[in-house]
């Protein structure tokens, strides 16, 4: 029988052997060959012996360890590491063999740092931890695998300085960092109270965590309690989905819904990594009466408004905001757009670009702090019309919220493409609101009207102890006939207008502004024409004004210009110059209108330019209010011209009795030239006028 040899082995190999054997016979001449055999050293081997036991004996020493032995000097330790108070009042219990380690602790105390004062920040009646170890020890990872917390009580607080009270740092100053992913996360009957003294927001509630459906029905992190957002009461809920096998590039979803007083927020979104706050996404819903409401949530001085639901797509990325494909309605007009709040300094920077399809003229009445009777406005807007319609005002005493001013900054563009109004001939409205450090300007402020347009500025410094308006408006072109068809009127005048309104007053809300306020108000028409009963009874030619107006006469004459200029002091109106200059007639006049009572007293005098029988020499007084004046004919001074009448004719003959009444027509046409470059020269826009003859 042949026999099997190779240069590589002394002994020969079994014939017949398998794979097996015959690898182990291959490894038996390799160790031979190469000396590889056991040491027979007796030193050796007890050194070996003694290394096996020490492990094994180790090994049974953790498994039957007593770890509550360690619970004083692993919470002094963890004292000394977190700079605060850490006790162990229950057992200490550790699980070591195992890929996945765990340690579970009893009446888990940390206590405050020392600058928020006595008491605990945490109390946890039992707690469990679970890692995963592999990818702490060649990672570094730490991946809780694992947290179990039974009856947790946290007291959470955020100091004016911006320090946590929940940062284990032994820094002070430090601030918590984020949080690991944890697999499973389970809470029993858990306490949260979080108190920030700098904005003044506090919430107190209960929070429950389940990975499978508890009896109730509930499944995964539940939050429910009440918050105090400066100093305004809401109820807060918070739910989010399980989180089984929760990974770091898995987004964890959650529904968070606040409602206080008539304010609701709804968010339903992600977190682009789990539990880890600053990134954060999703769809957001809001609805109220008043805008100005959501300060309490936001931390942003928002204007007043009616009632709004708006939604739009928001997310957070640190310490910034933004809501983007903004669409809803406020009052009755529409609202789309986006916006970003930039927190970065600590100071919120709101920007924005805003837009509406139609603005409705009406929901800006709550901007200013006044009053609607729409559907739409709250009870208390509708409140404040109807006291404003009672007391025959239009000026509102709503107060600037200075705080809310100075707290935020902001660079917001709005536009209307569309305008909606009863009584003002407006088509289009653009602003650019600027807010910084409490001065809040509006520049430019741009209306389109039918015909015609007003732009200007208006600034609100409420930097000081008062703050102060100043406003500053130019219209340009626009025409009176355009407004009398919005209010219905006969269009007794046709002509452009020009004006320019110049003010500067000290006051917390619109009137009391006004009712302080200094510089000047010029209206300039340039020409026109009027229909020739109303020119002939401005200058009470009663017979043949009269006349024209029973044959409805539609014949006009030429307005040839008019001026109408208010020196401002004190909040009240004194006219420099009021003149109103028709082919016929020549108007002039005076008076006053306090912006304070919104009072007025103007008077009128007619001078016929013609000889004229039946004149009669009587002024008209405007009395009343701005929001609701009268139009009287003084008649005693017809009852004295009158009784001159009679009395000439007693004297005399009867034909002598109509001489009182009649007009030699001594007056002069004006001088519109110079009239209009006087008011050309404060700067009032009469050039755009002038070049459109």
């Amino acid at each position: 029988m042949a026999k099997h040899s190779t240069a590589v082995h002394d002994g020969p190999v079994t014939p017949g052997a398998s794979p097996w054997e015959r690898g182990r016979e291959h490894w038996r001449d390799f160790r031979r060959k190469n000396d590889l055999s056991w040491p027979k050293s007796p030193l050796v081997n007890w050194t070996l012996g003694i290394c096996v036991a020490i492990l094994v004996a180790i090994g049974l020493f953790l498994a039957w360890f007593d770890w509550d032995r360690l619970r004083g000097p692993v919470a002094r330790y963890a004292s000394h590491a977190t700079g605060r108070d850490v006790r162990i009042d229950g057992h200490l219990k550790v699980r070591l063999f195992s890929w996945t380690p765990s340690a579970t602790v009893g009446g888990l105390k940390i206590g405050n740092p020392r600058w928020a004062g006595p008491g605990d920040t945490a109390q946890i009646e039992q707690s469990m931890v679970q890692i995963r170890l592999l990818p702490l020890i060649f990672g570094g990872k730490l991946d809780l695998t694992r947290i179990e917390l039974d009856h947790p009580n946290l007291n959470l607080l955020k100091d004016a300085q911006g320090r946590e009270s929940w940062s284990l740092s032994a820094n002070p100053d430090a601030k918590a960092g984020k949080a690991p992913p944890v697999q499973t996360l389970v809470v029993r009957d858990g306490q949260l109270r979080y108190v920030d003294r700098k904005s003044r927001q506090s919430f107190v509630g209960r929070f429950t965590s389940a990975d499978r459906a508890s009896a109730e029905g509930a499944s995964g992190v539940f939050f429910d309690g009440t918050a105090n957002l400066h100093q305004q009461p809401f109820h807060l809920t918070i739910s989010g989905g399980p989180v089984v096998h929760l990974q770091r590039t898995r987004p964890y979803q959650f529904k968070a819904e606040v409602r206080g007083g008539s304010s609701h927020v709804i968010a339903t979104g992600q977190l682009a990594r789990p539990f880890d706050l600053n990134h954060v996404s999703g769809r957001l819903t809001v609805s109220g009466a008043d805008l100005t409401n959501l300060y309490f949530l936001t931390g942003l001085a928002l204007p007043n408004t009616p009632t709004y639901r708006l939604s739009g797509n928001f997310s957070r990325d640190g310490r910034r905001y933004a809501v983007r494909n903004l669409t809803g309605r406020v009052g009755d007009s529409d609202l789309n757009g986006a916006l970003s709040v930039d927190s970065t300094s600590g100071r919120p920077f709101l920007k924005g670009d805003l837009h509406s399809r139609t603005l409705v003229f009406e929901d800006l009445a709550a901007l200013f702090g006044g009053g609607t009777t729409k559907a739409s406005a709250t009870p208390e807007q509708q409140a404040v019309a109807a006291q404003m319609k009672a007391q025959q005002r239009i000026l509102p005493d709503a107060t600037l919220n200075v705080t809310k001013v100075r707290a935020m900054d902001g660079d917001v563009k709005y536009r209307a493409q569309a305008v909606r109004a009863r009584y003002v001939p407006l088509r289009r409205i653009a602003l650019h609101v600027k807010l910084d450090h409490g001065l809040l300007t509006l520049d430019p402020v741009s209306m389109d009207l039918t015909r015609g347009t007003v732009a200007g500025k208006v600034a609100i410094n409420a930097r000081g102890a008062t703050p102060r308006t100043d406003v500053d408006l130019r219209a340009s072109n626009i025409r009176i006939e355009d407004f009398m068809a919005k209010a219905g009127a006969e269009q007794a005048v046709t002509a452009p207008i020009l004006a320019r309104v110049r003010l500067s007053g000290s006051g917390d809300s619109v009137h009391a502004a006004a009712a302080n306020a200094n510089g000047g108000v010029t209206f300039v028409v340039t020409h026109g024409e009027v229909r020739k009963a109303f020119a002939e009874l401005a200058g009470i030619n009663a017979i043949k004004g009269l006349v024209l107006l029973w044959t409805h006469n539609q014949d006009r004459t030429e307005l040839r210009c008019a001026v109408a200029h208010f020196d401002v002091s004190g909040g009240v109106m004194r006219s420099r110059r009021l003149v109103f200059d028709t082919g016929p007639v020549l108007i002039d006049g005076g008076g006053t209108v306090n912006l304070g009572s919104e009072a007025l007293d103007l008077r009128l005098q007619g001078h016929t330019k013609k000889f004229r029988i039946g004149h009669l020499s009587a002024p008209v007084n405007i009395r009343g209010h701005l929001a609701a004046p009268s139009f009287k004919v003084d008649t005693g001074k017809i009852a004295a011209q009158g009784g001159l009448g009679v009395a000439v004719g007693a004297l005399l003959s009867p034909l002598a009795a109509i001489l009182p009444f009649v007009d030699p027509g001594l007056a002069k046409d004006a001088d519109c030239a110079g009239l209009v470059a006087e008011q050309a020269s404060v700067k009032a826009p009469v050039k755009a006028v002038a070049r459109s003859r």
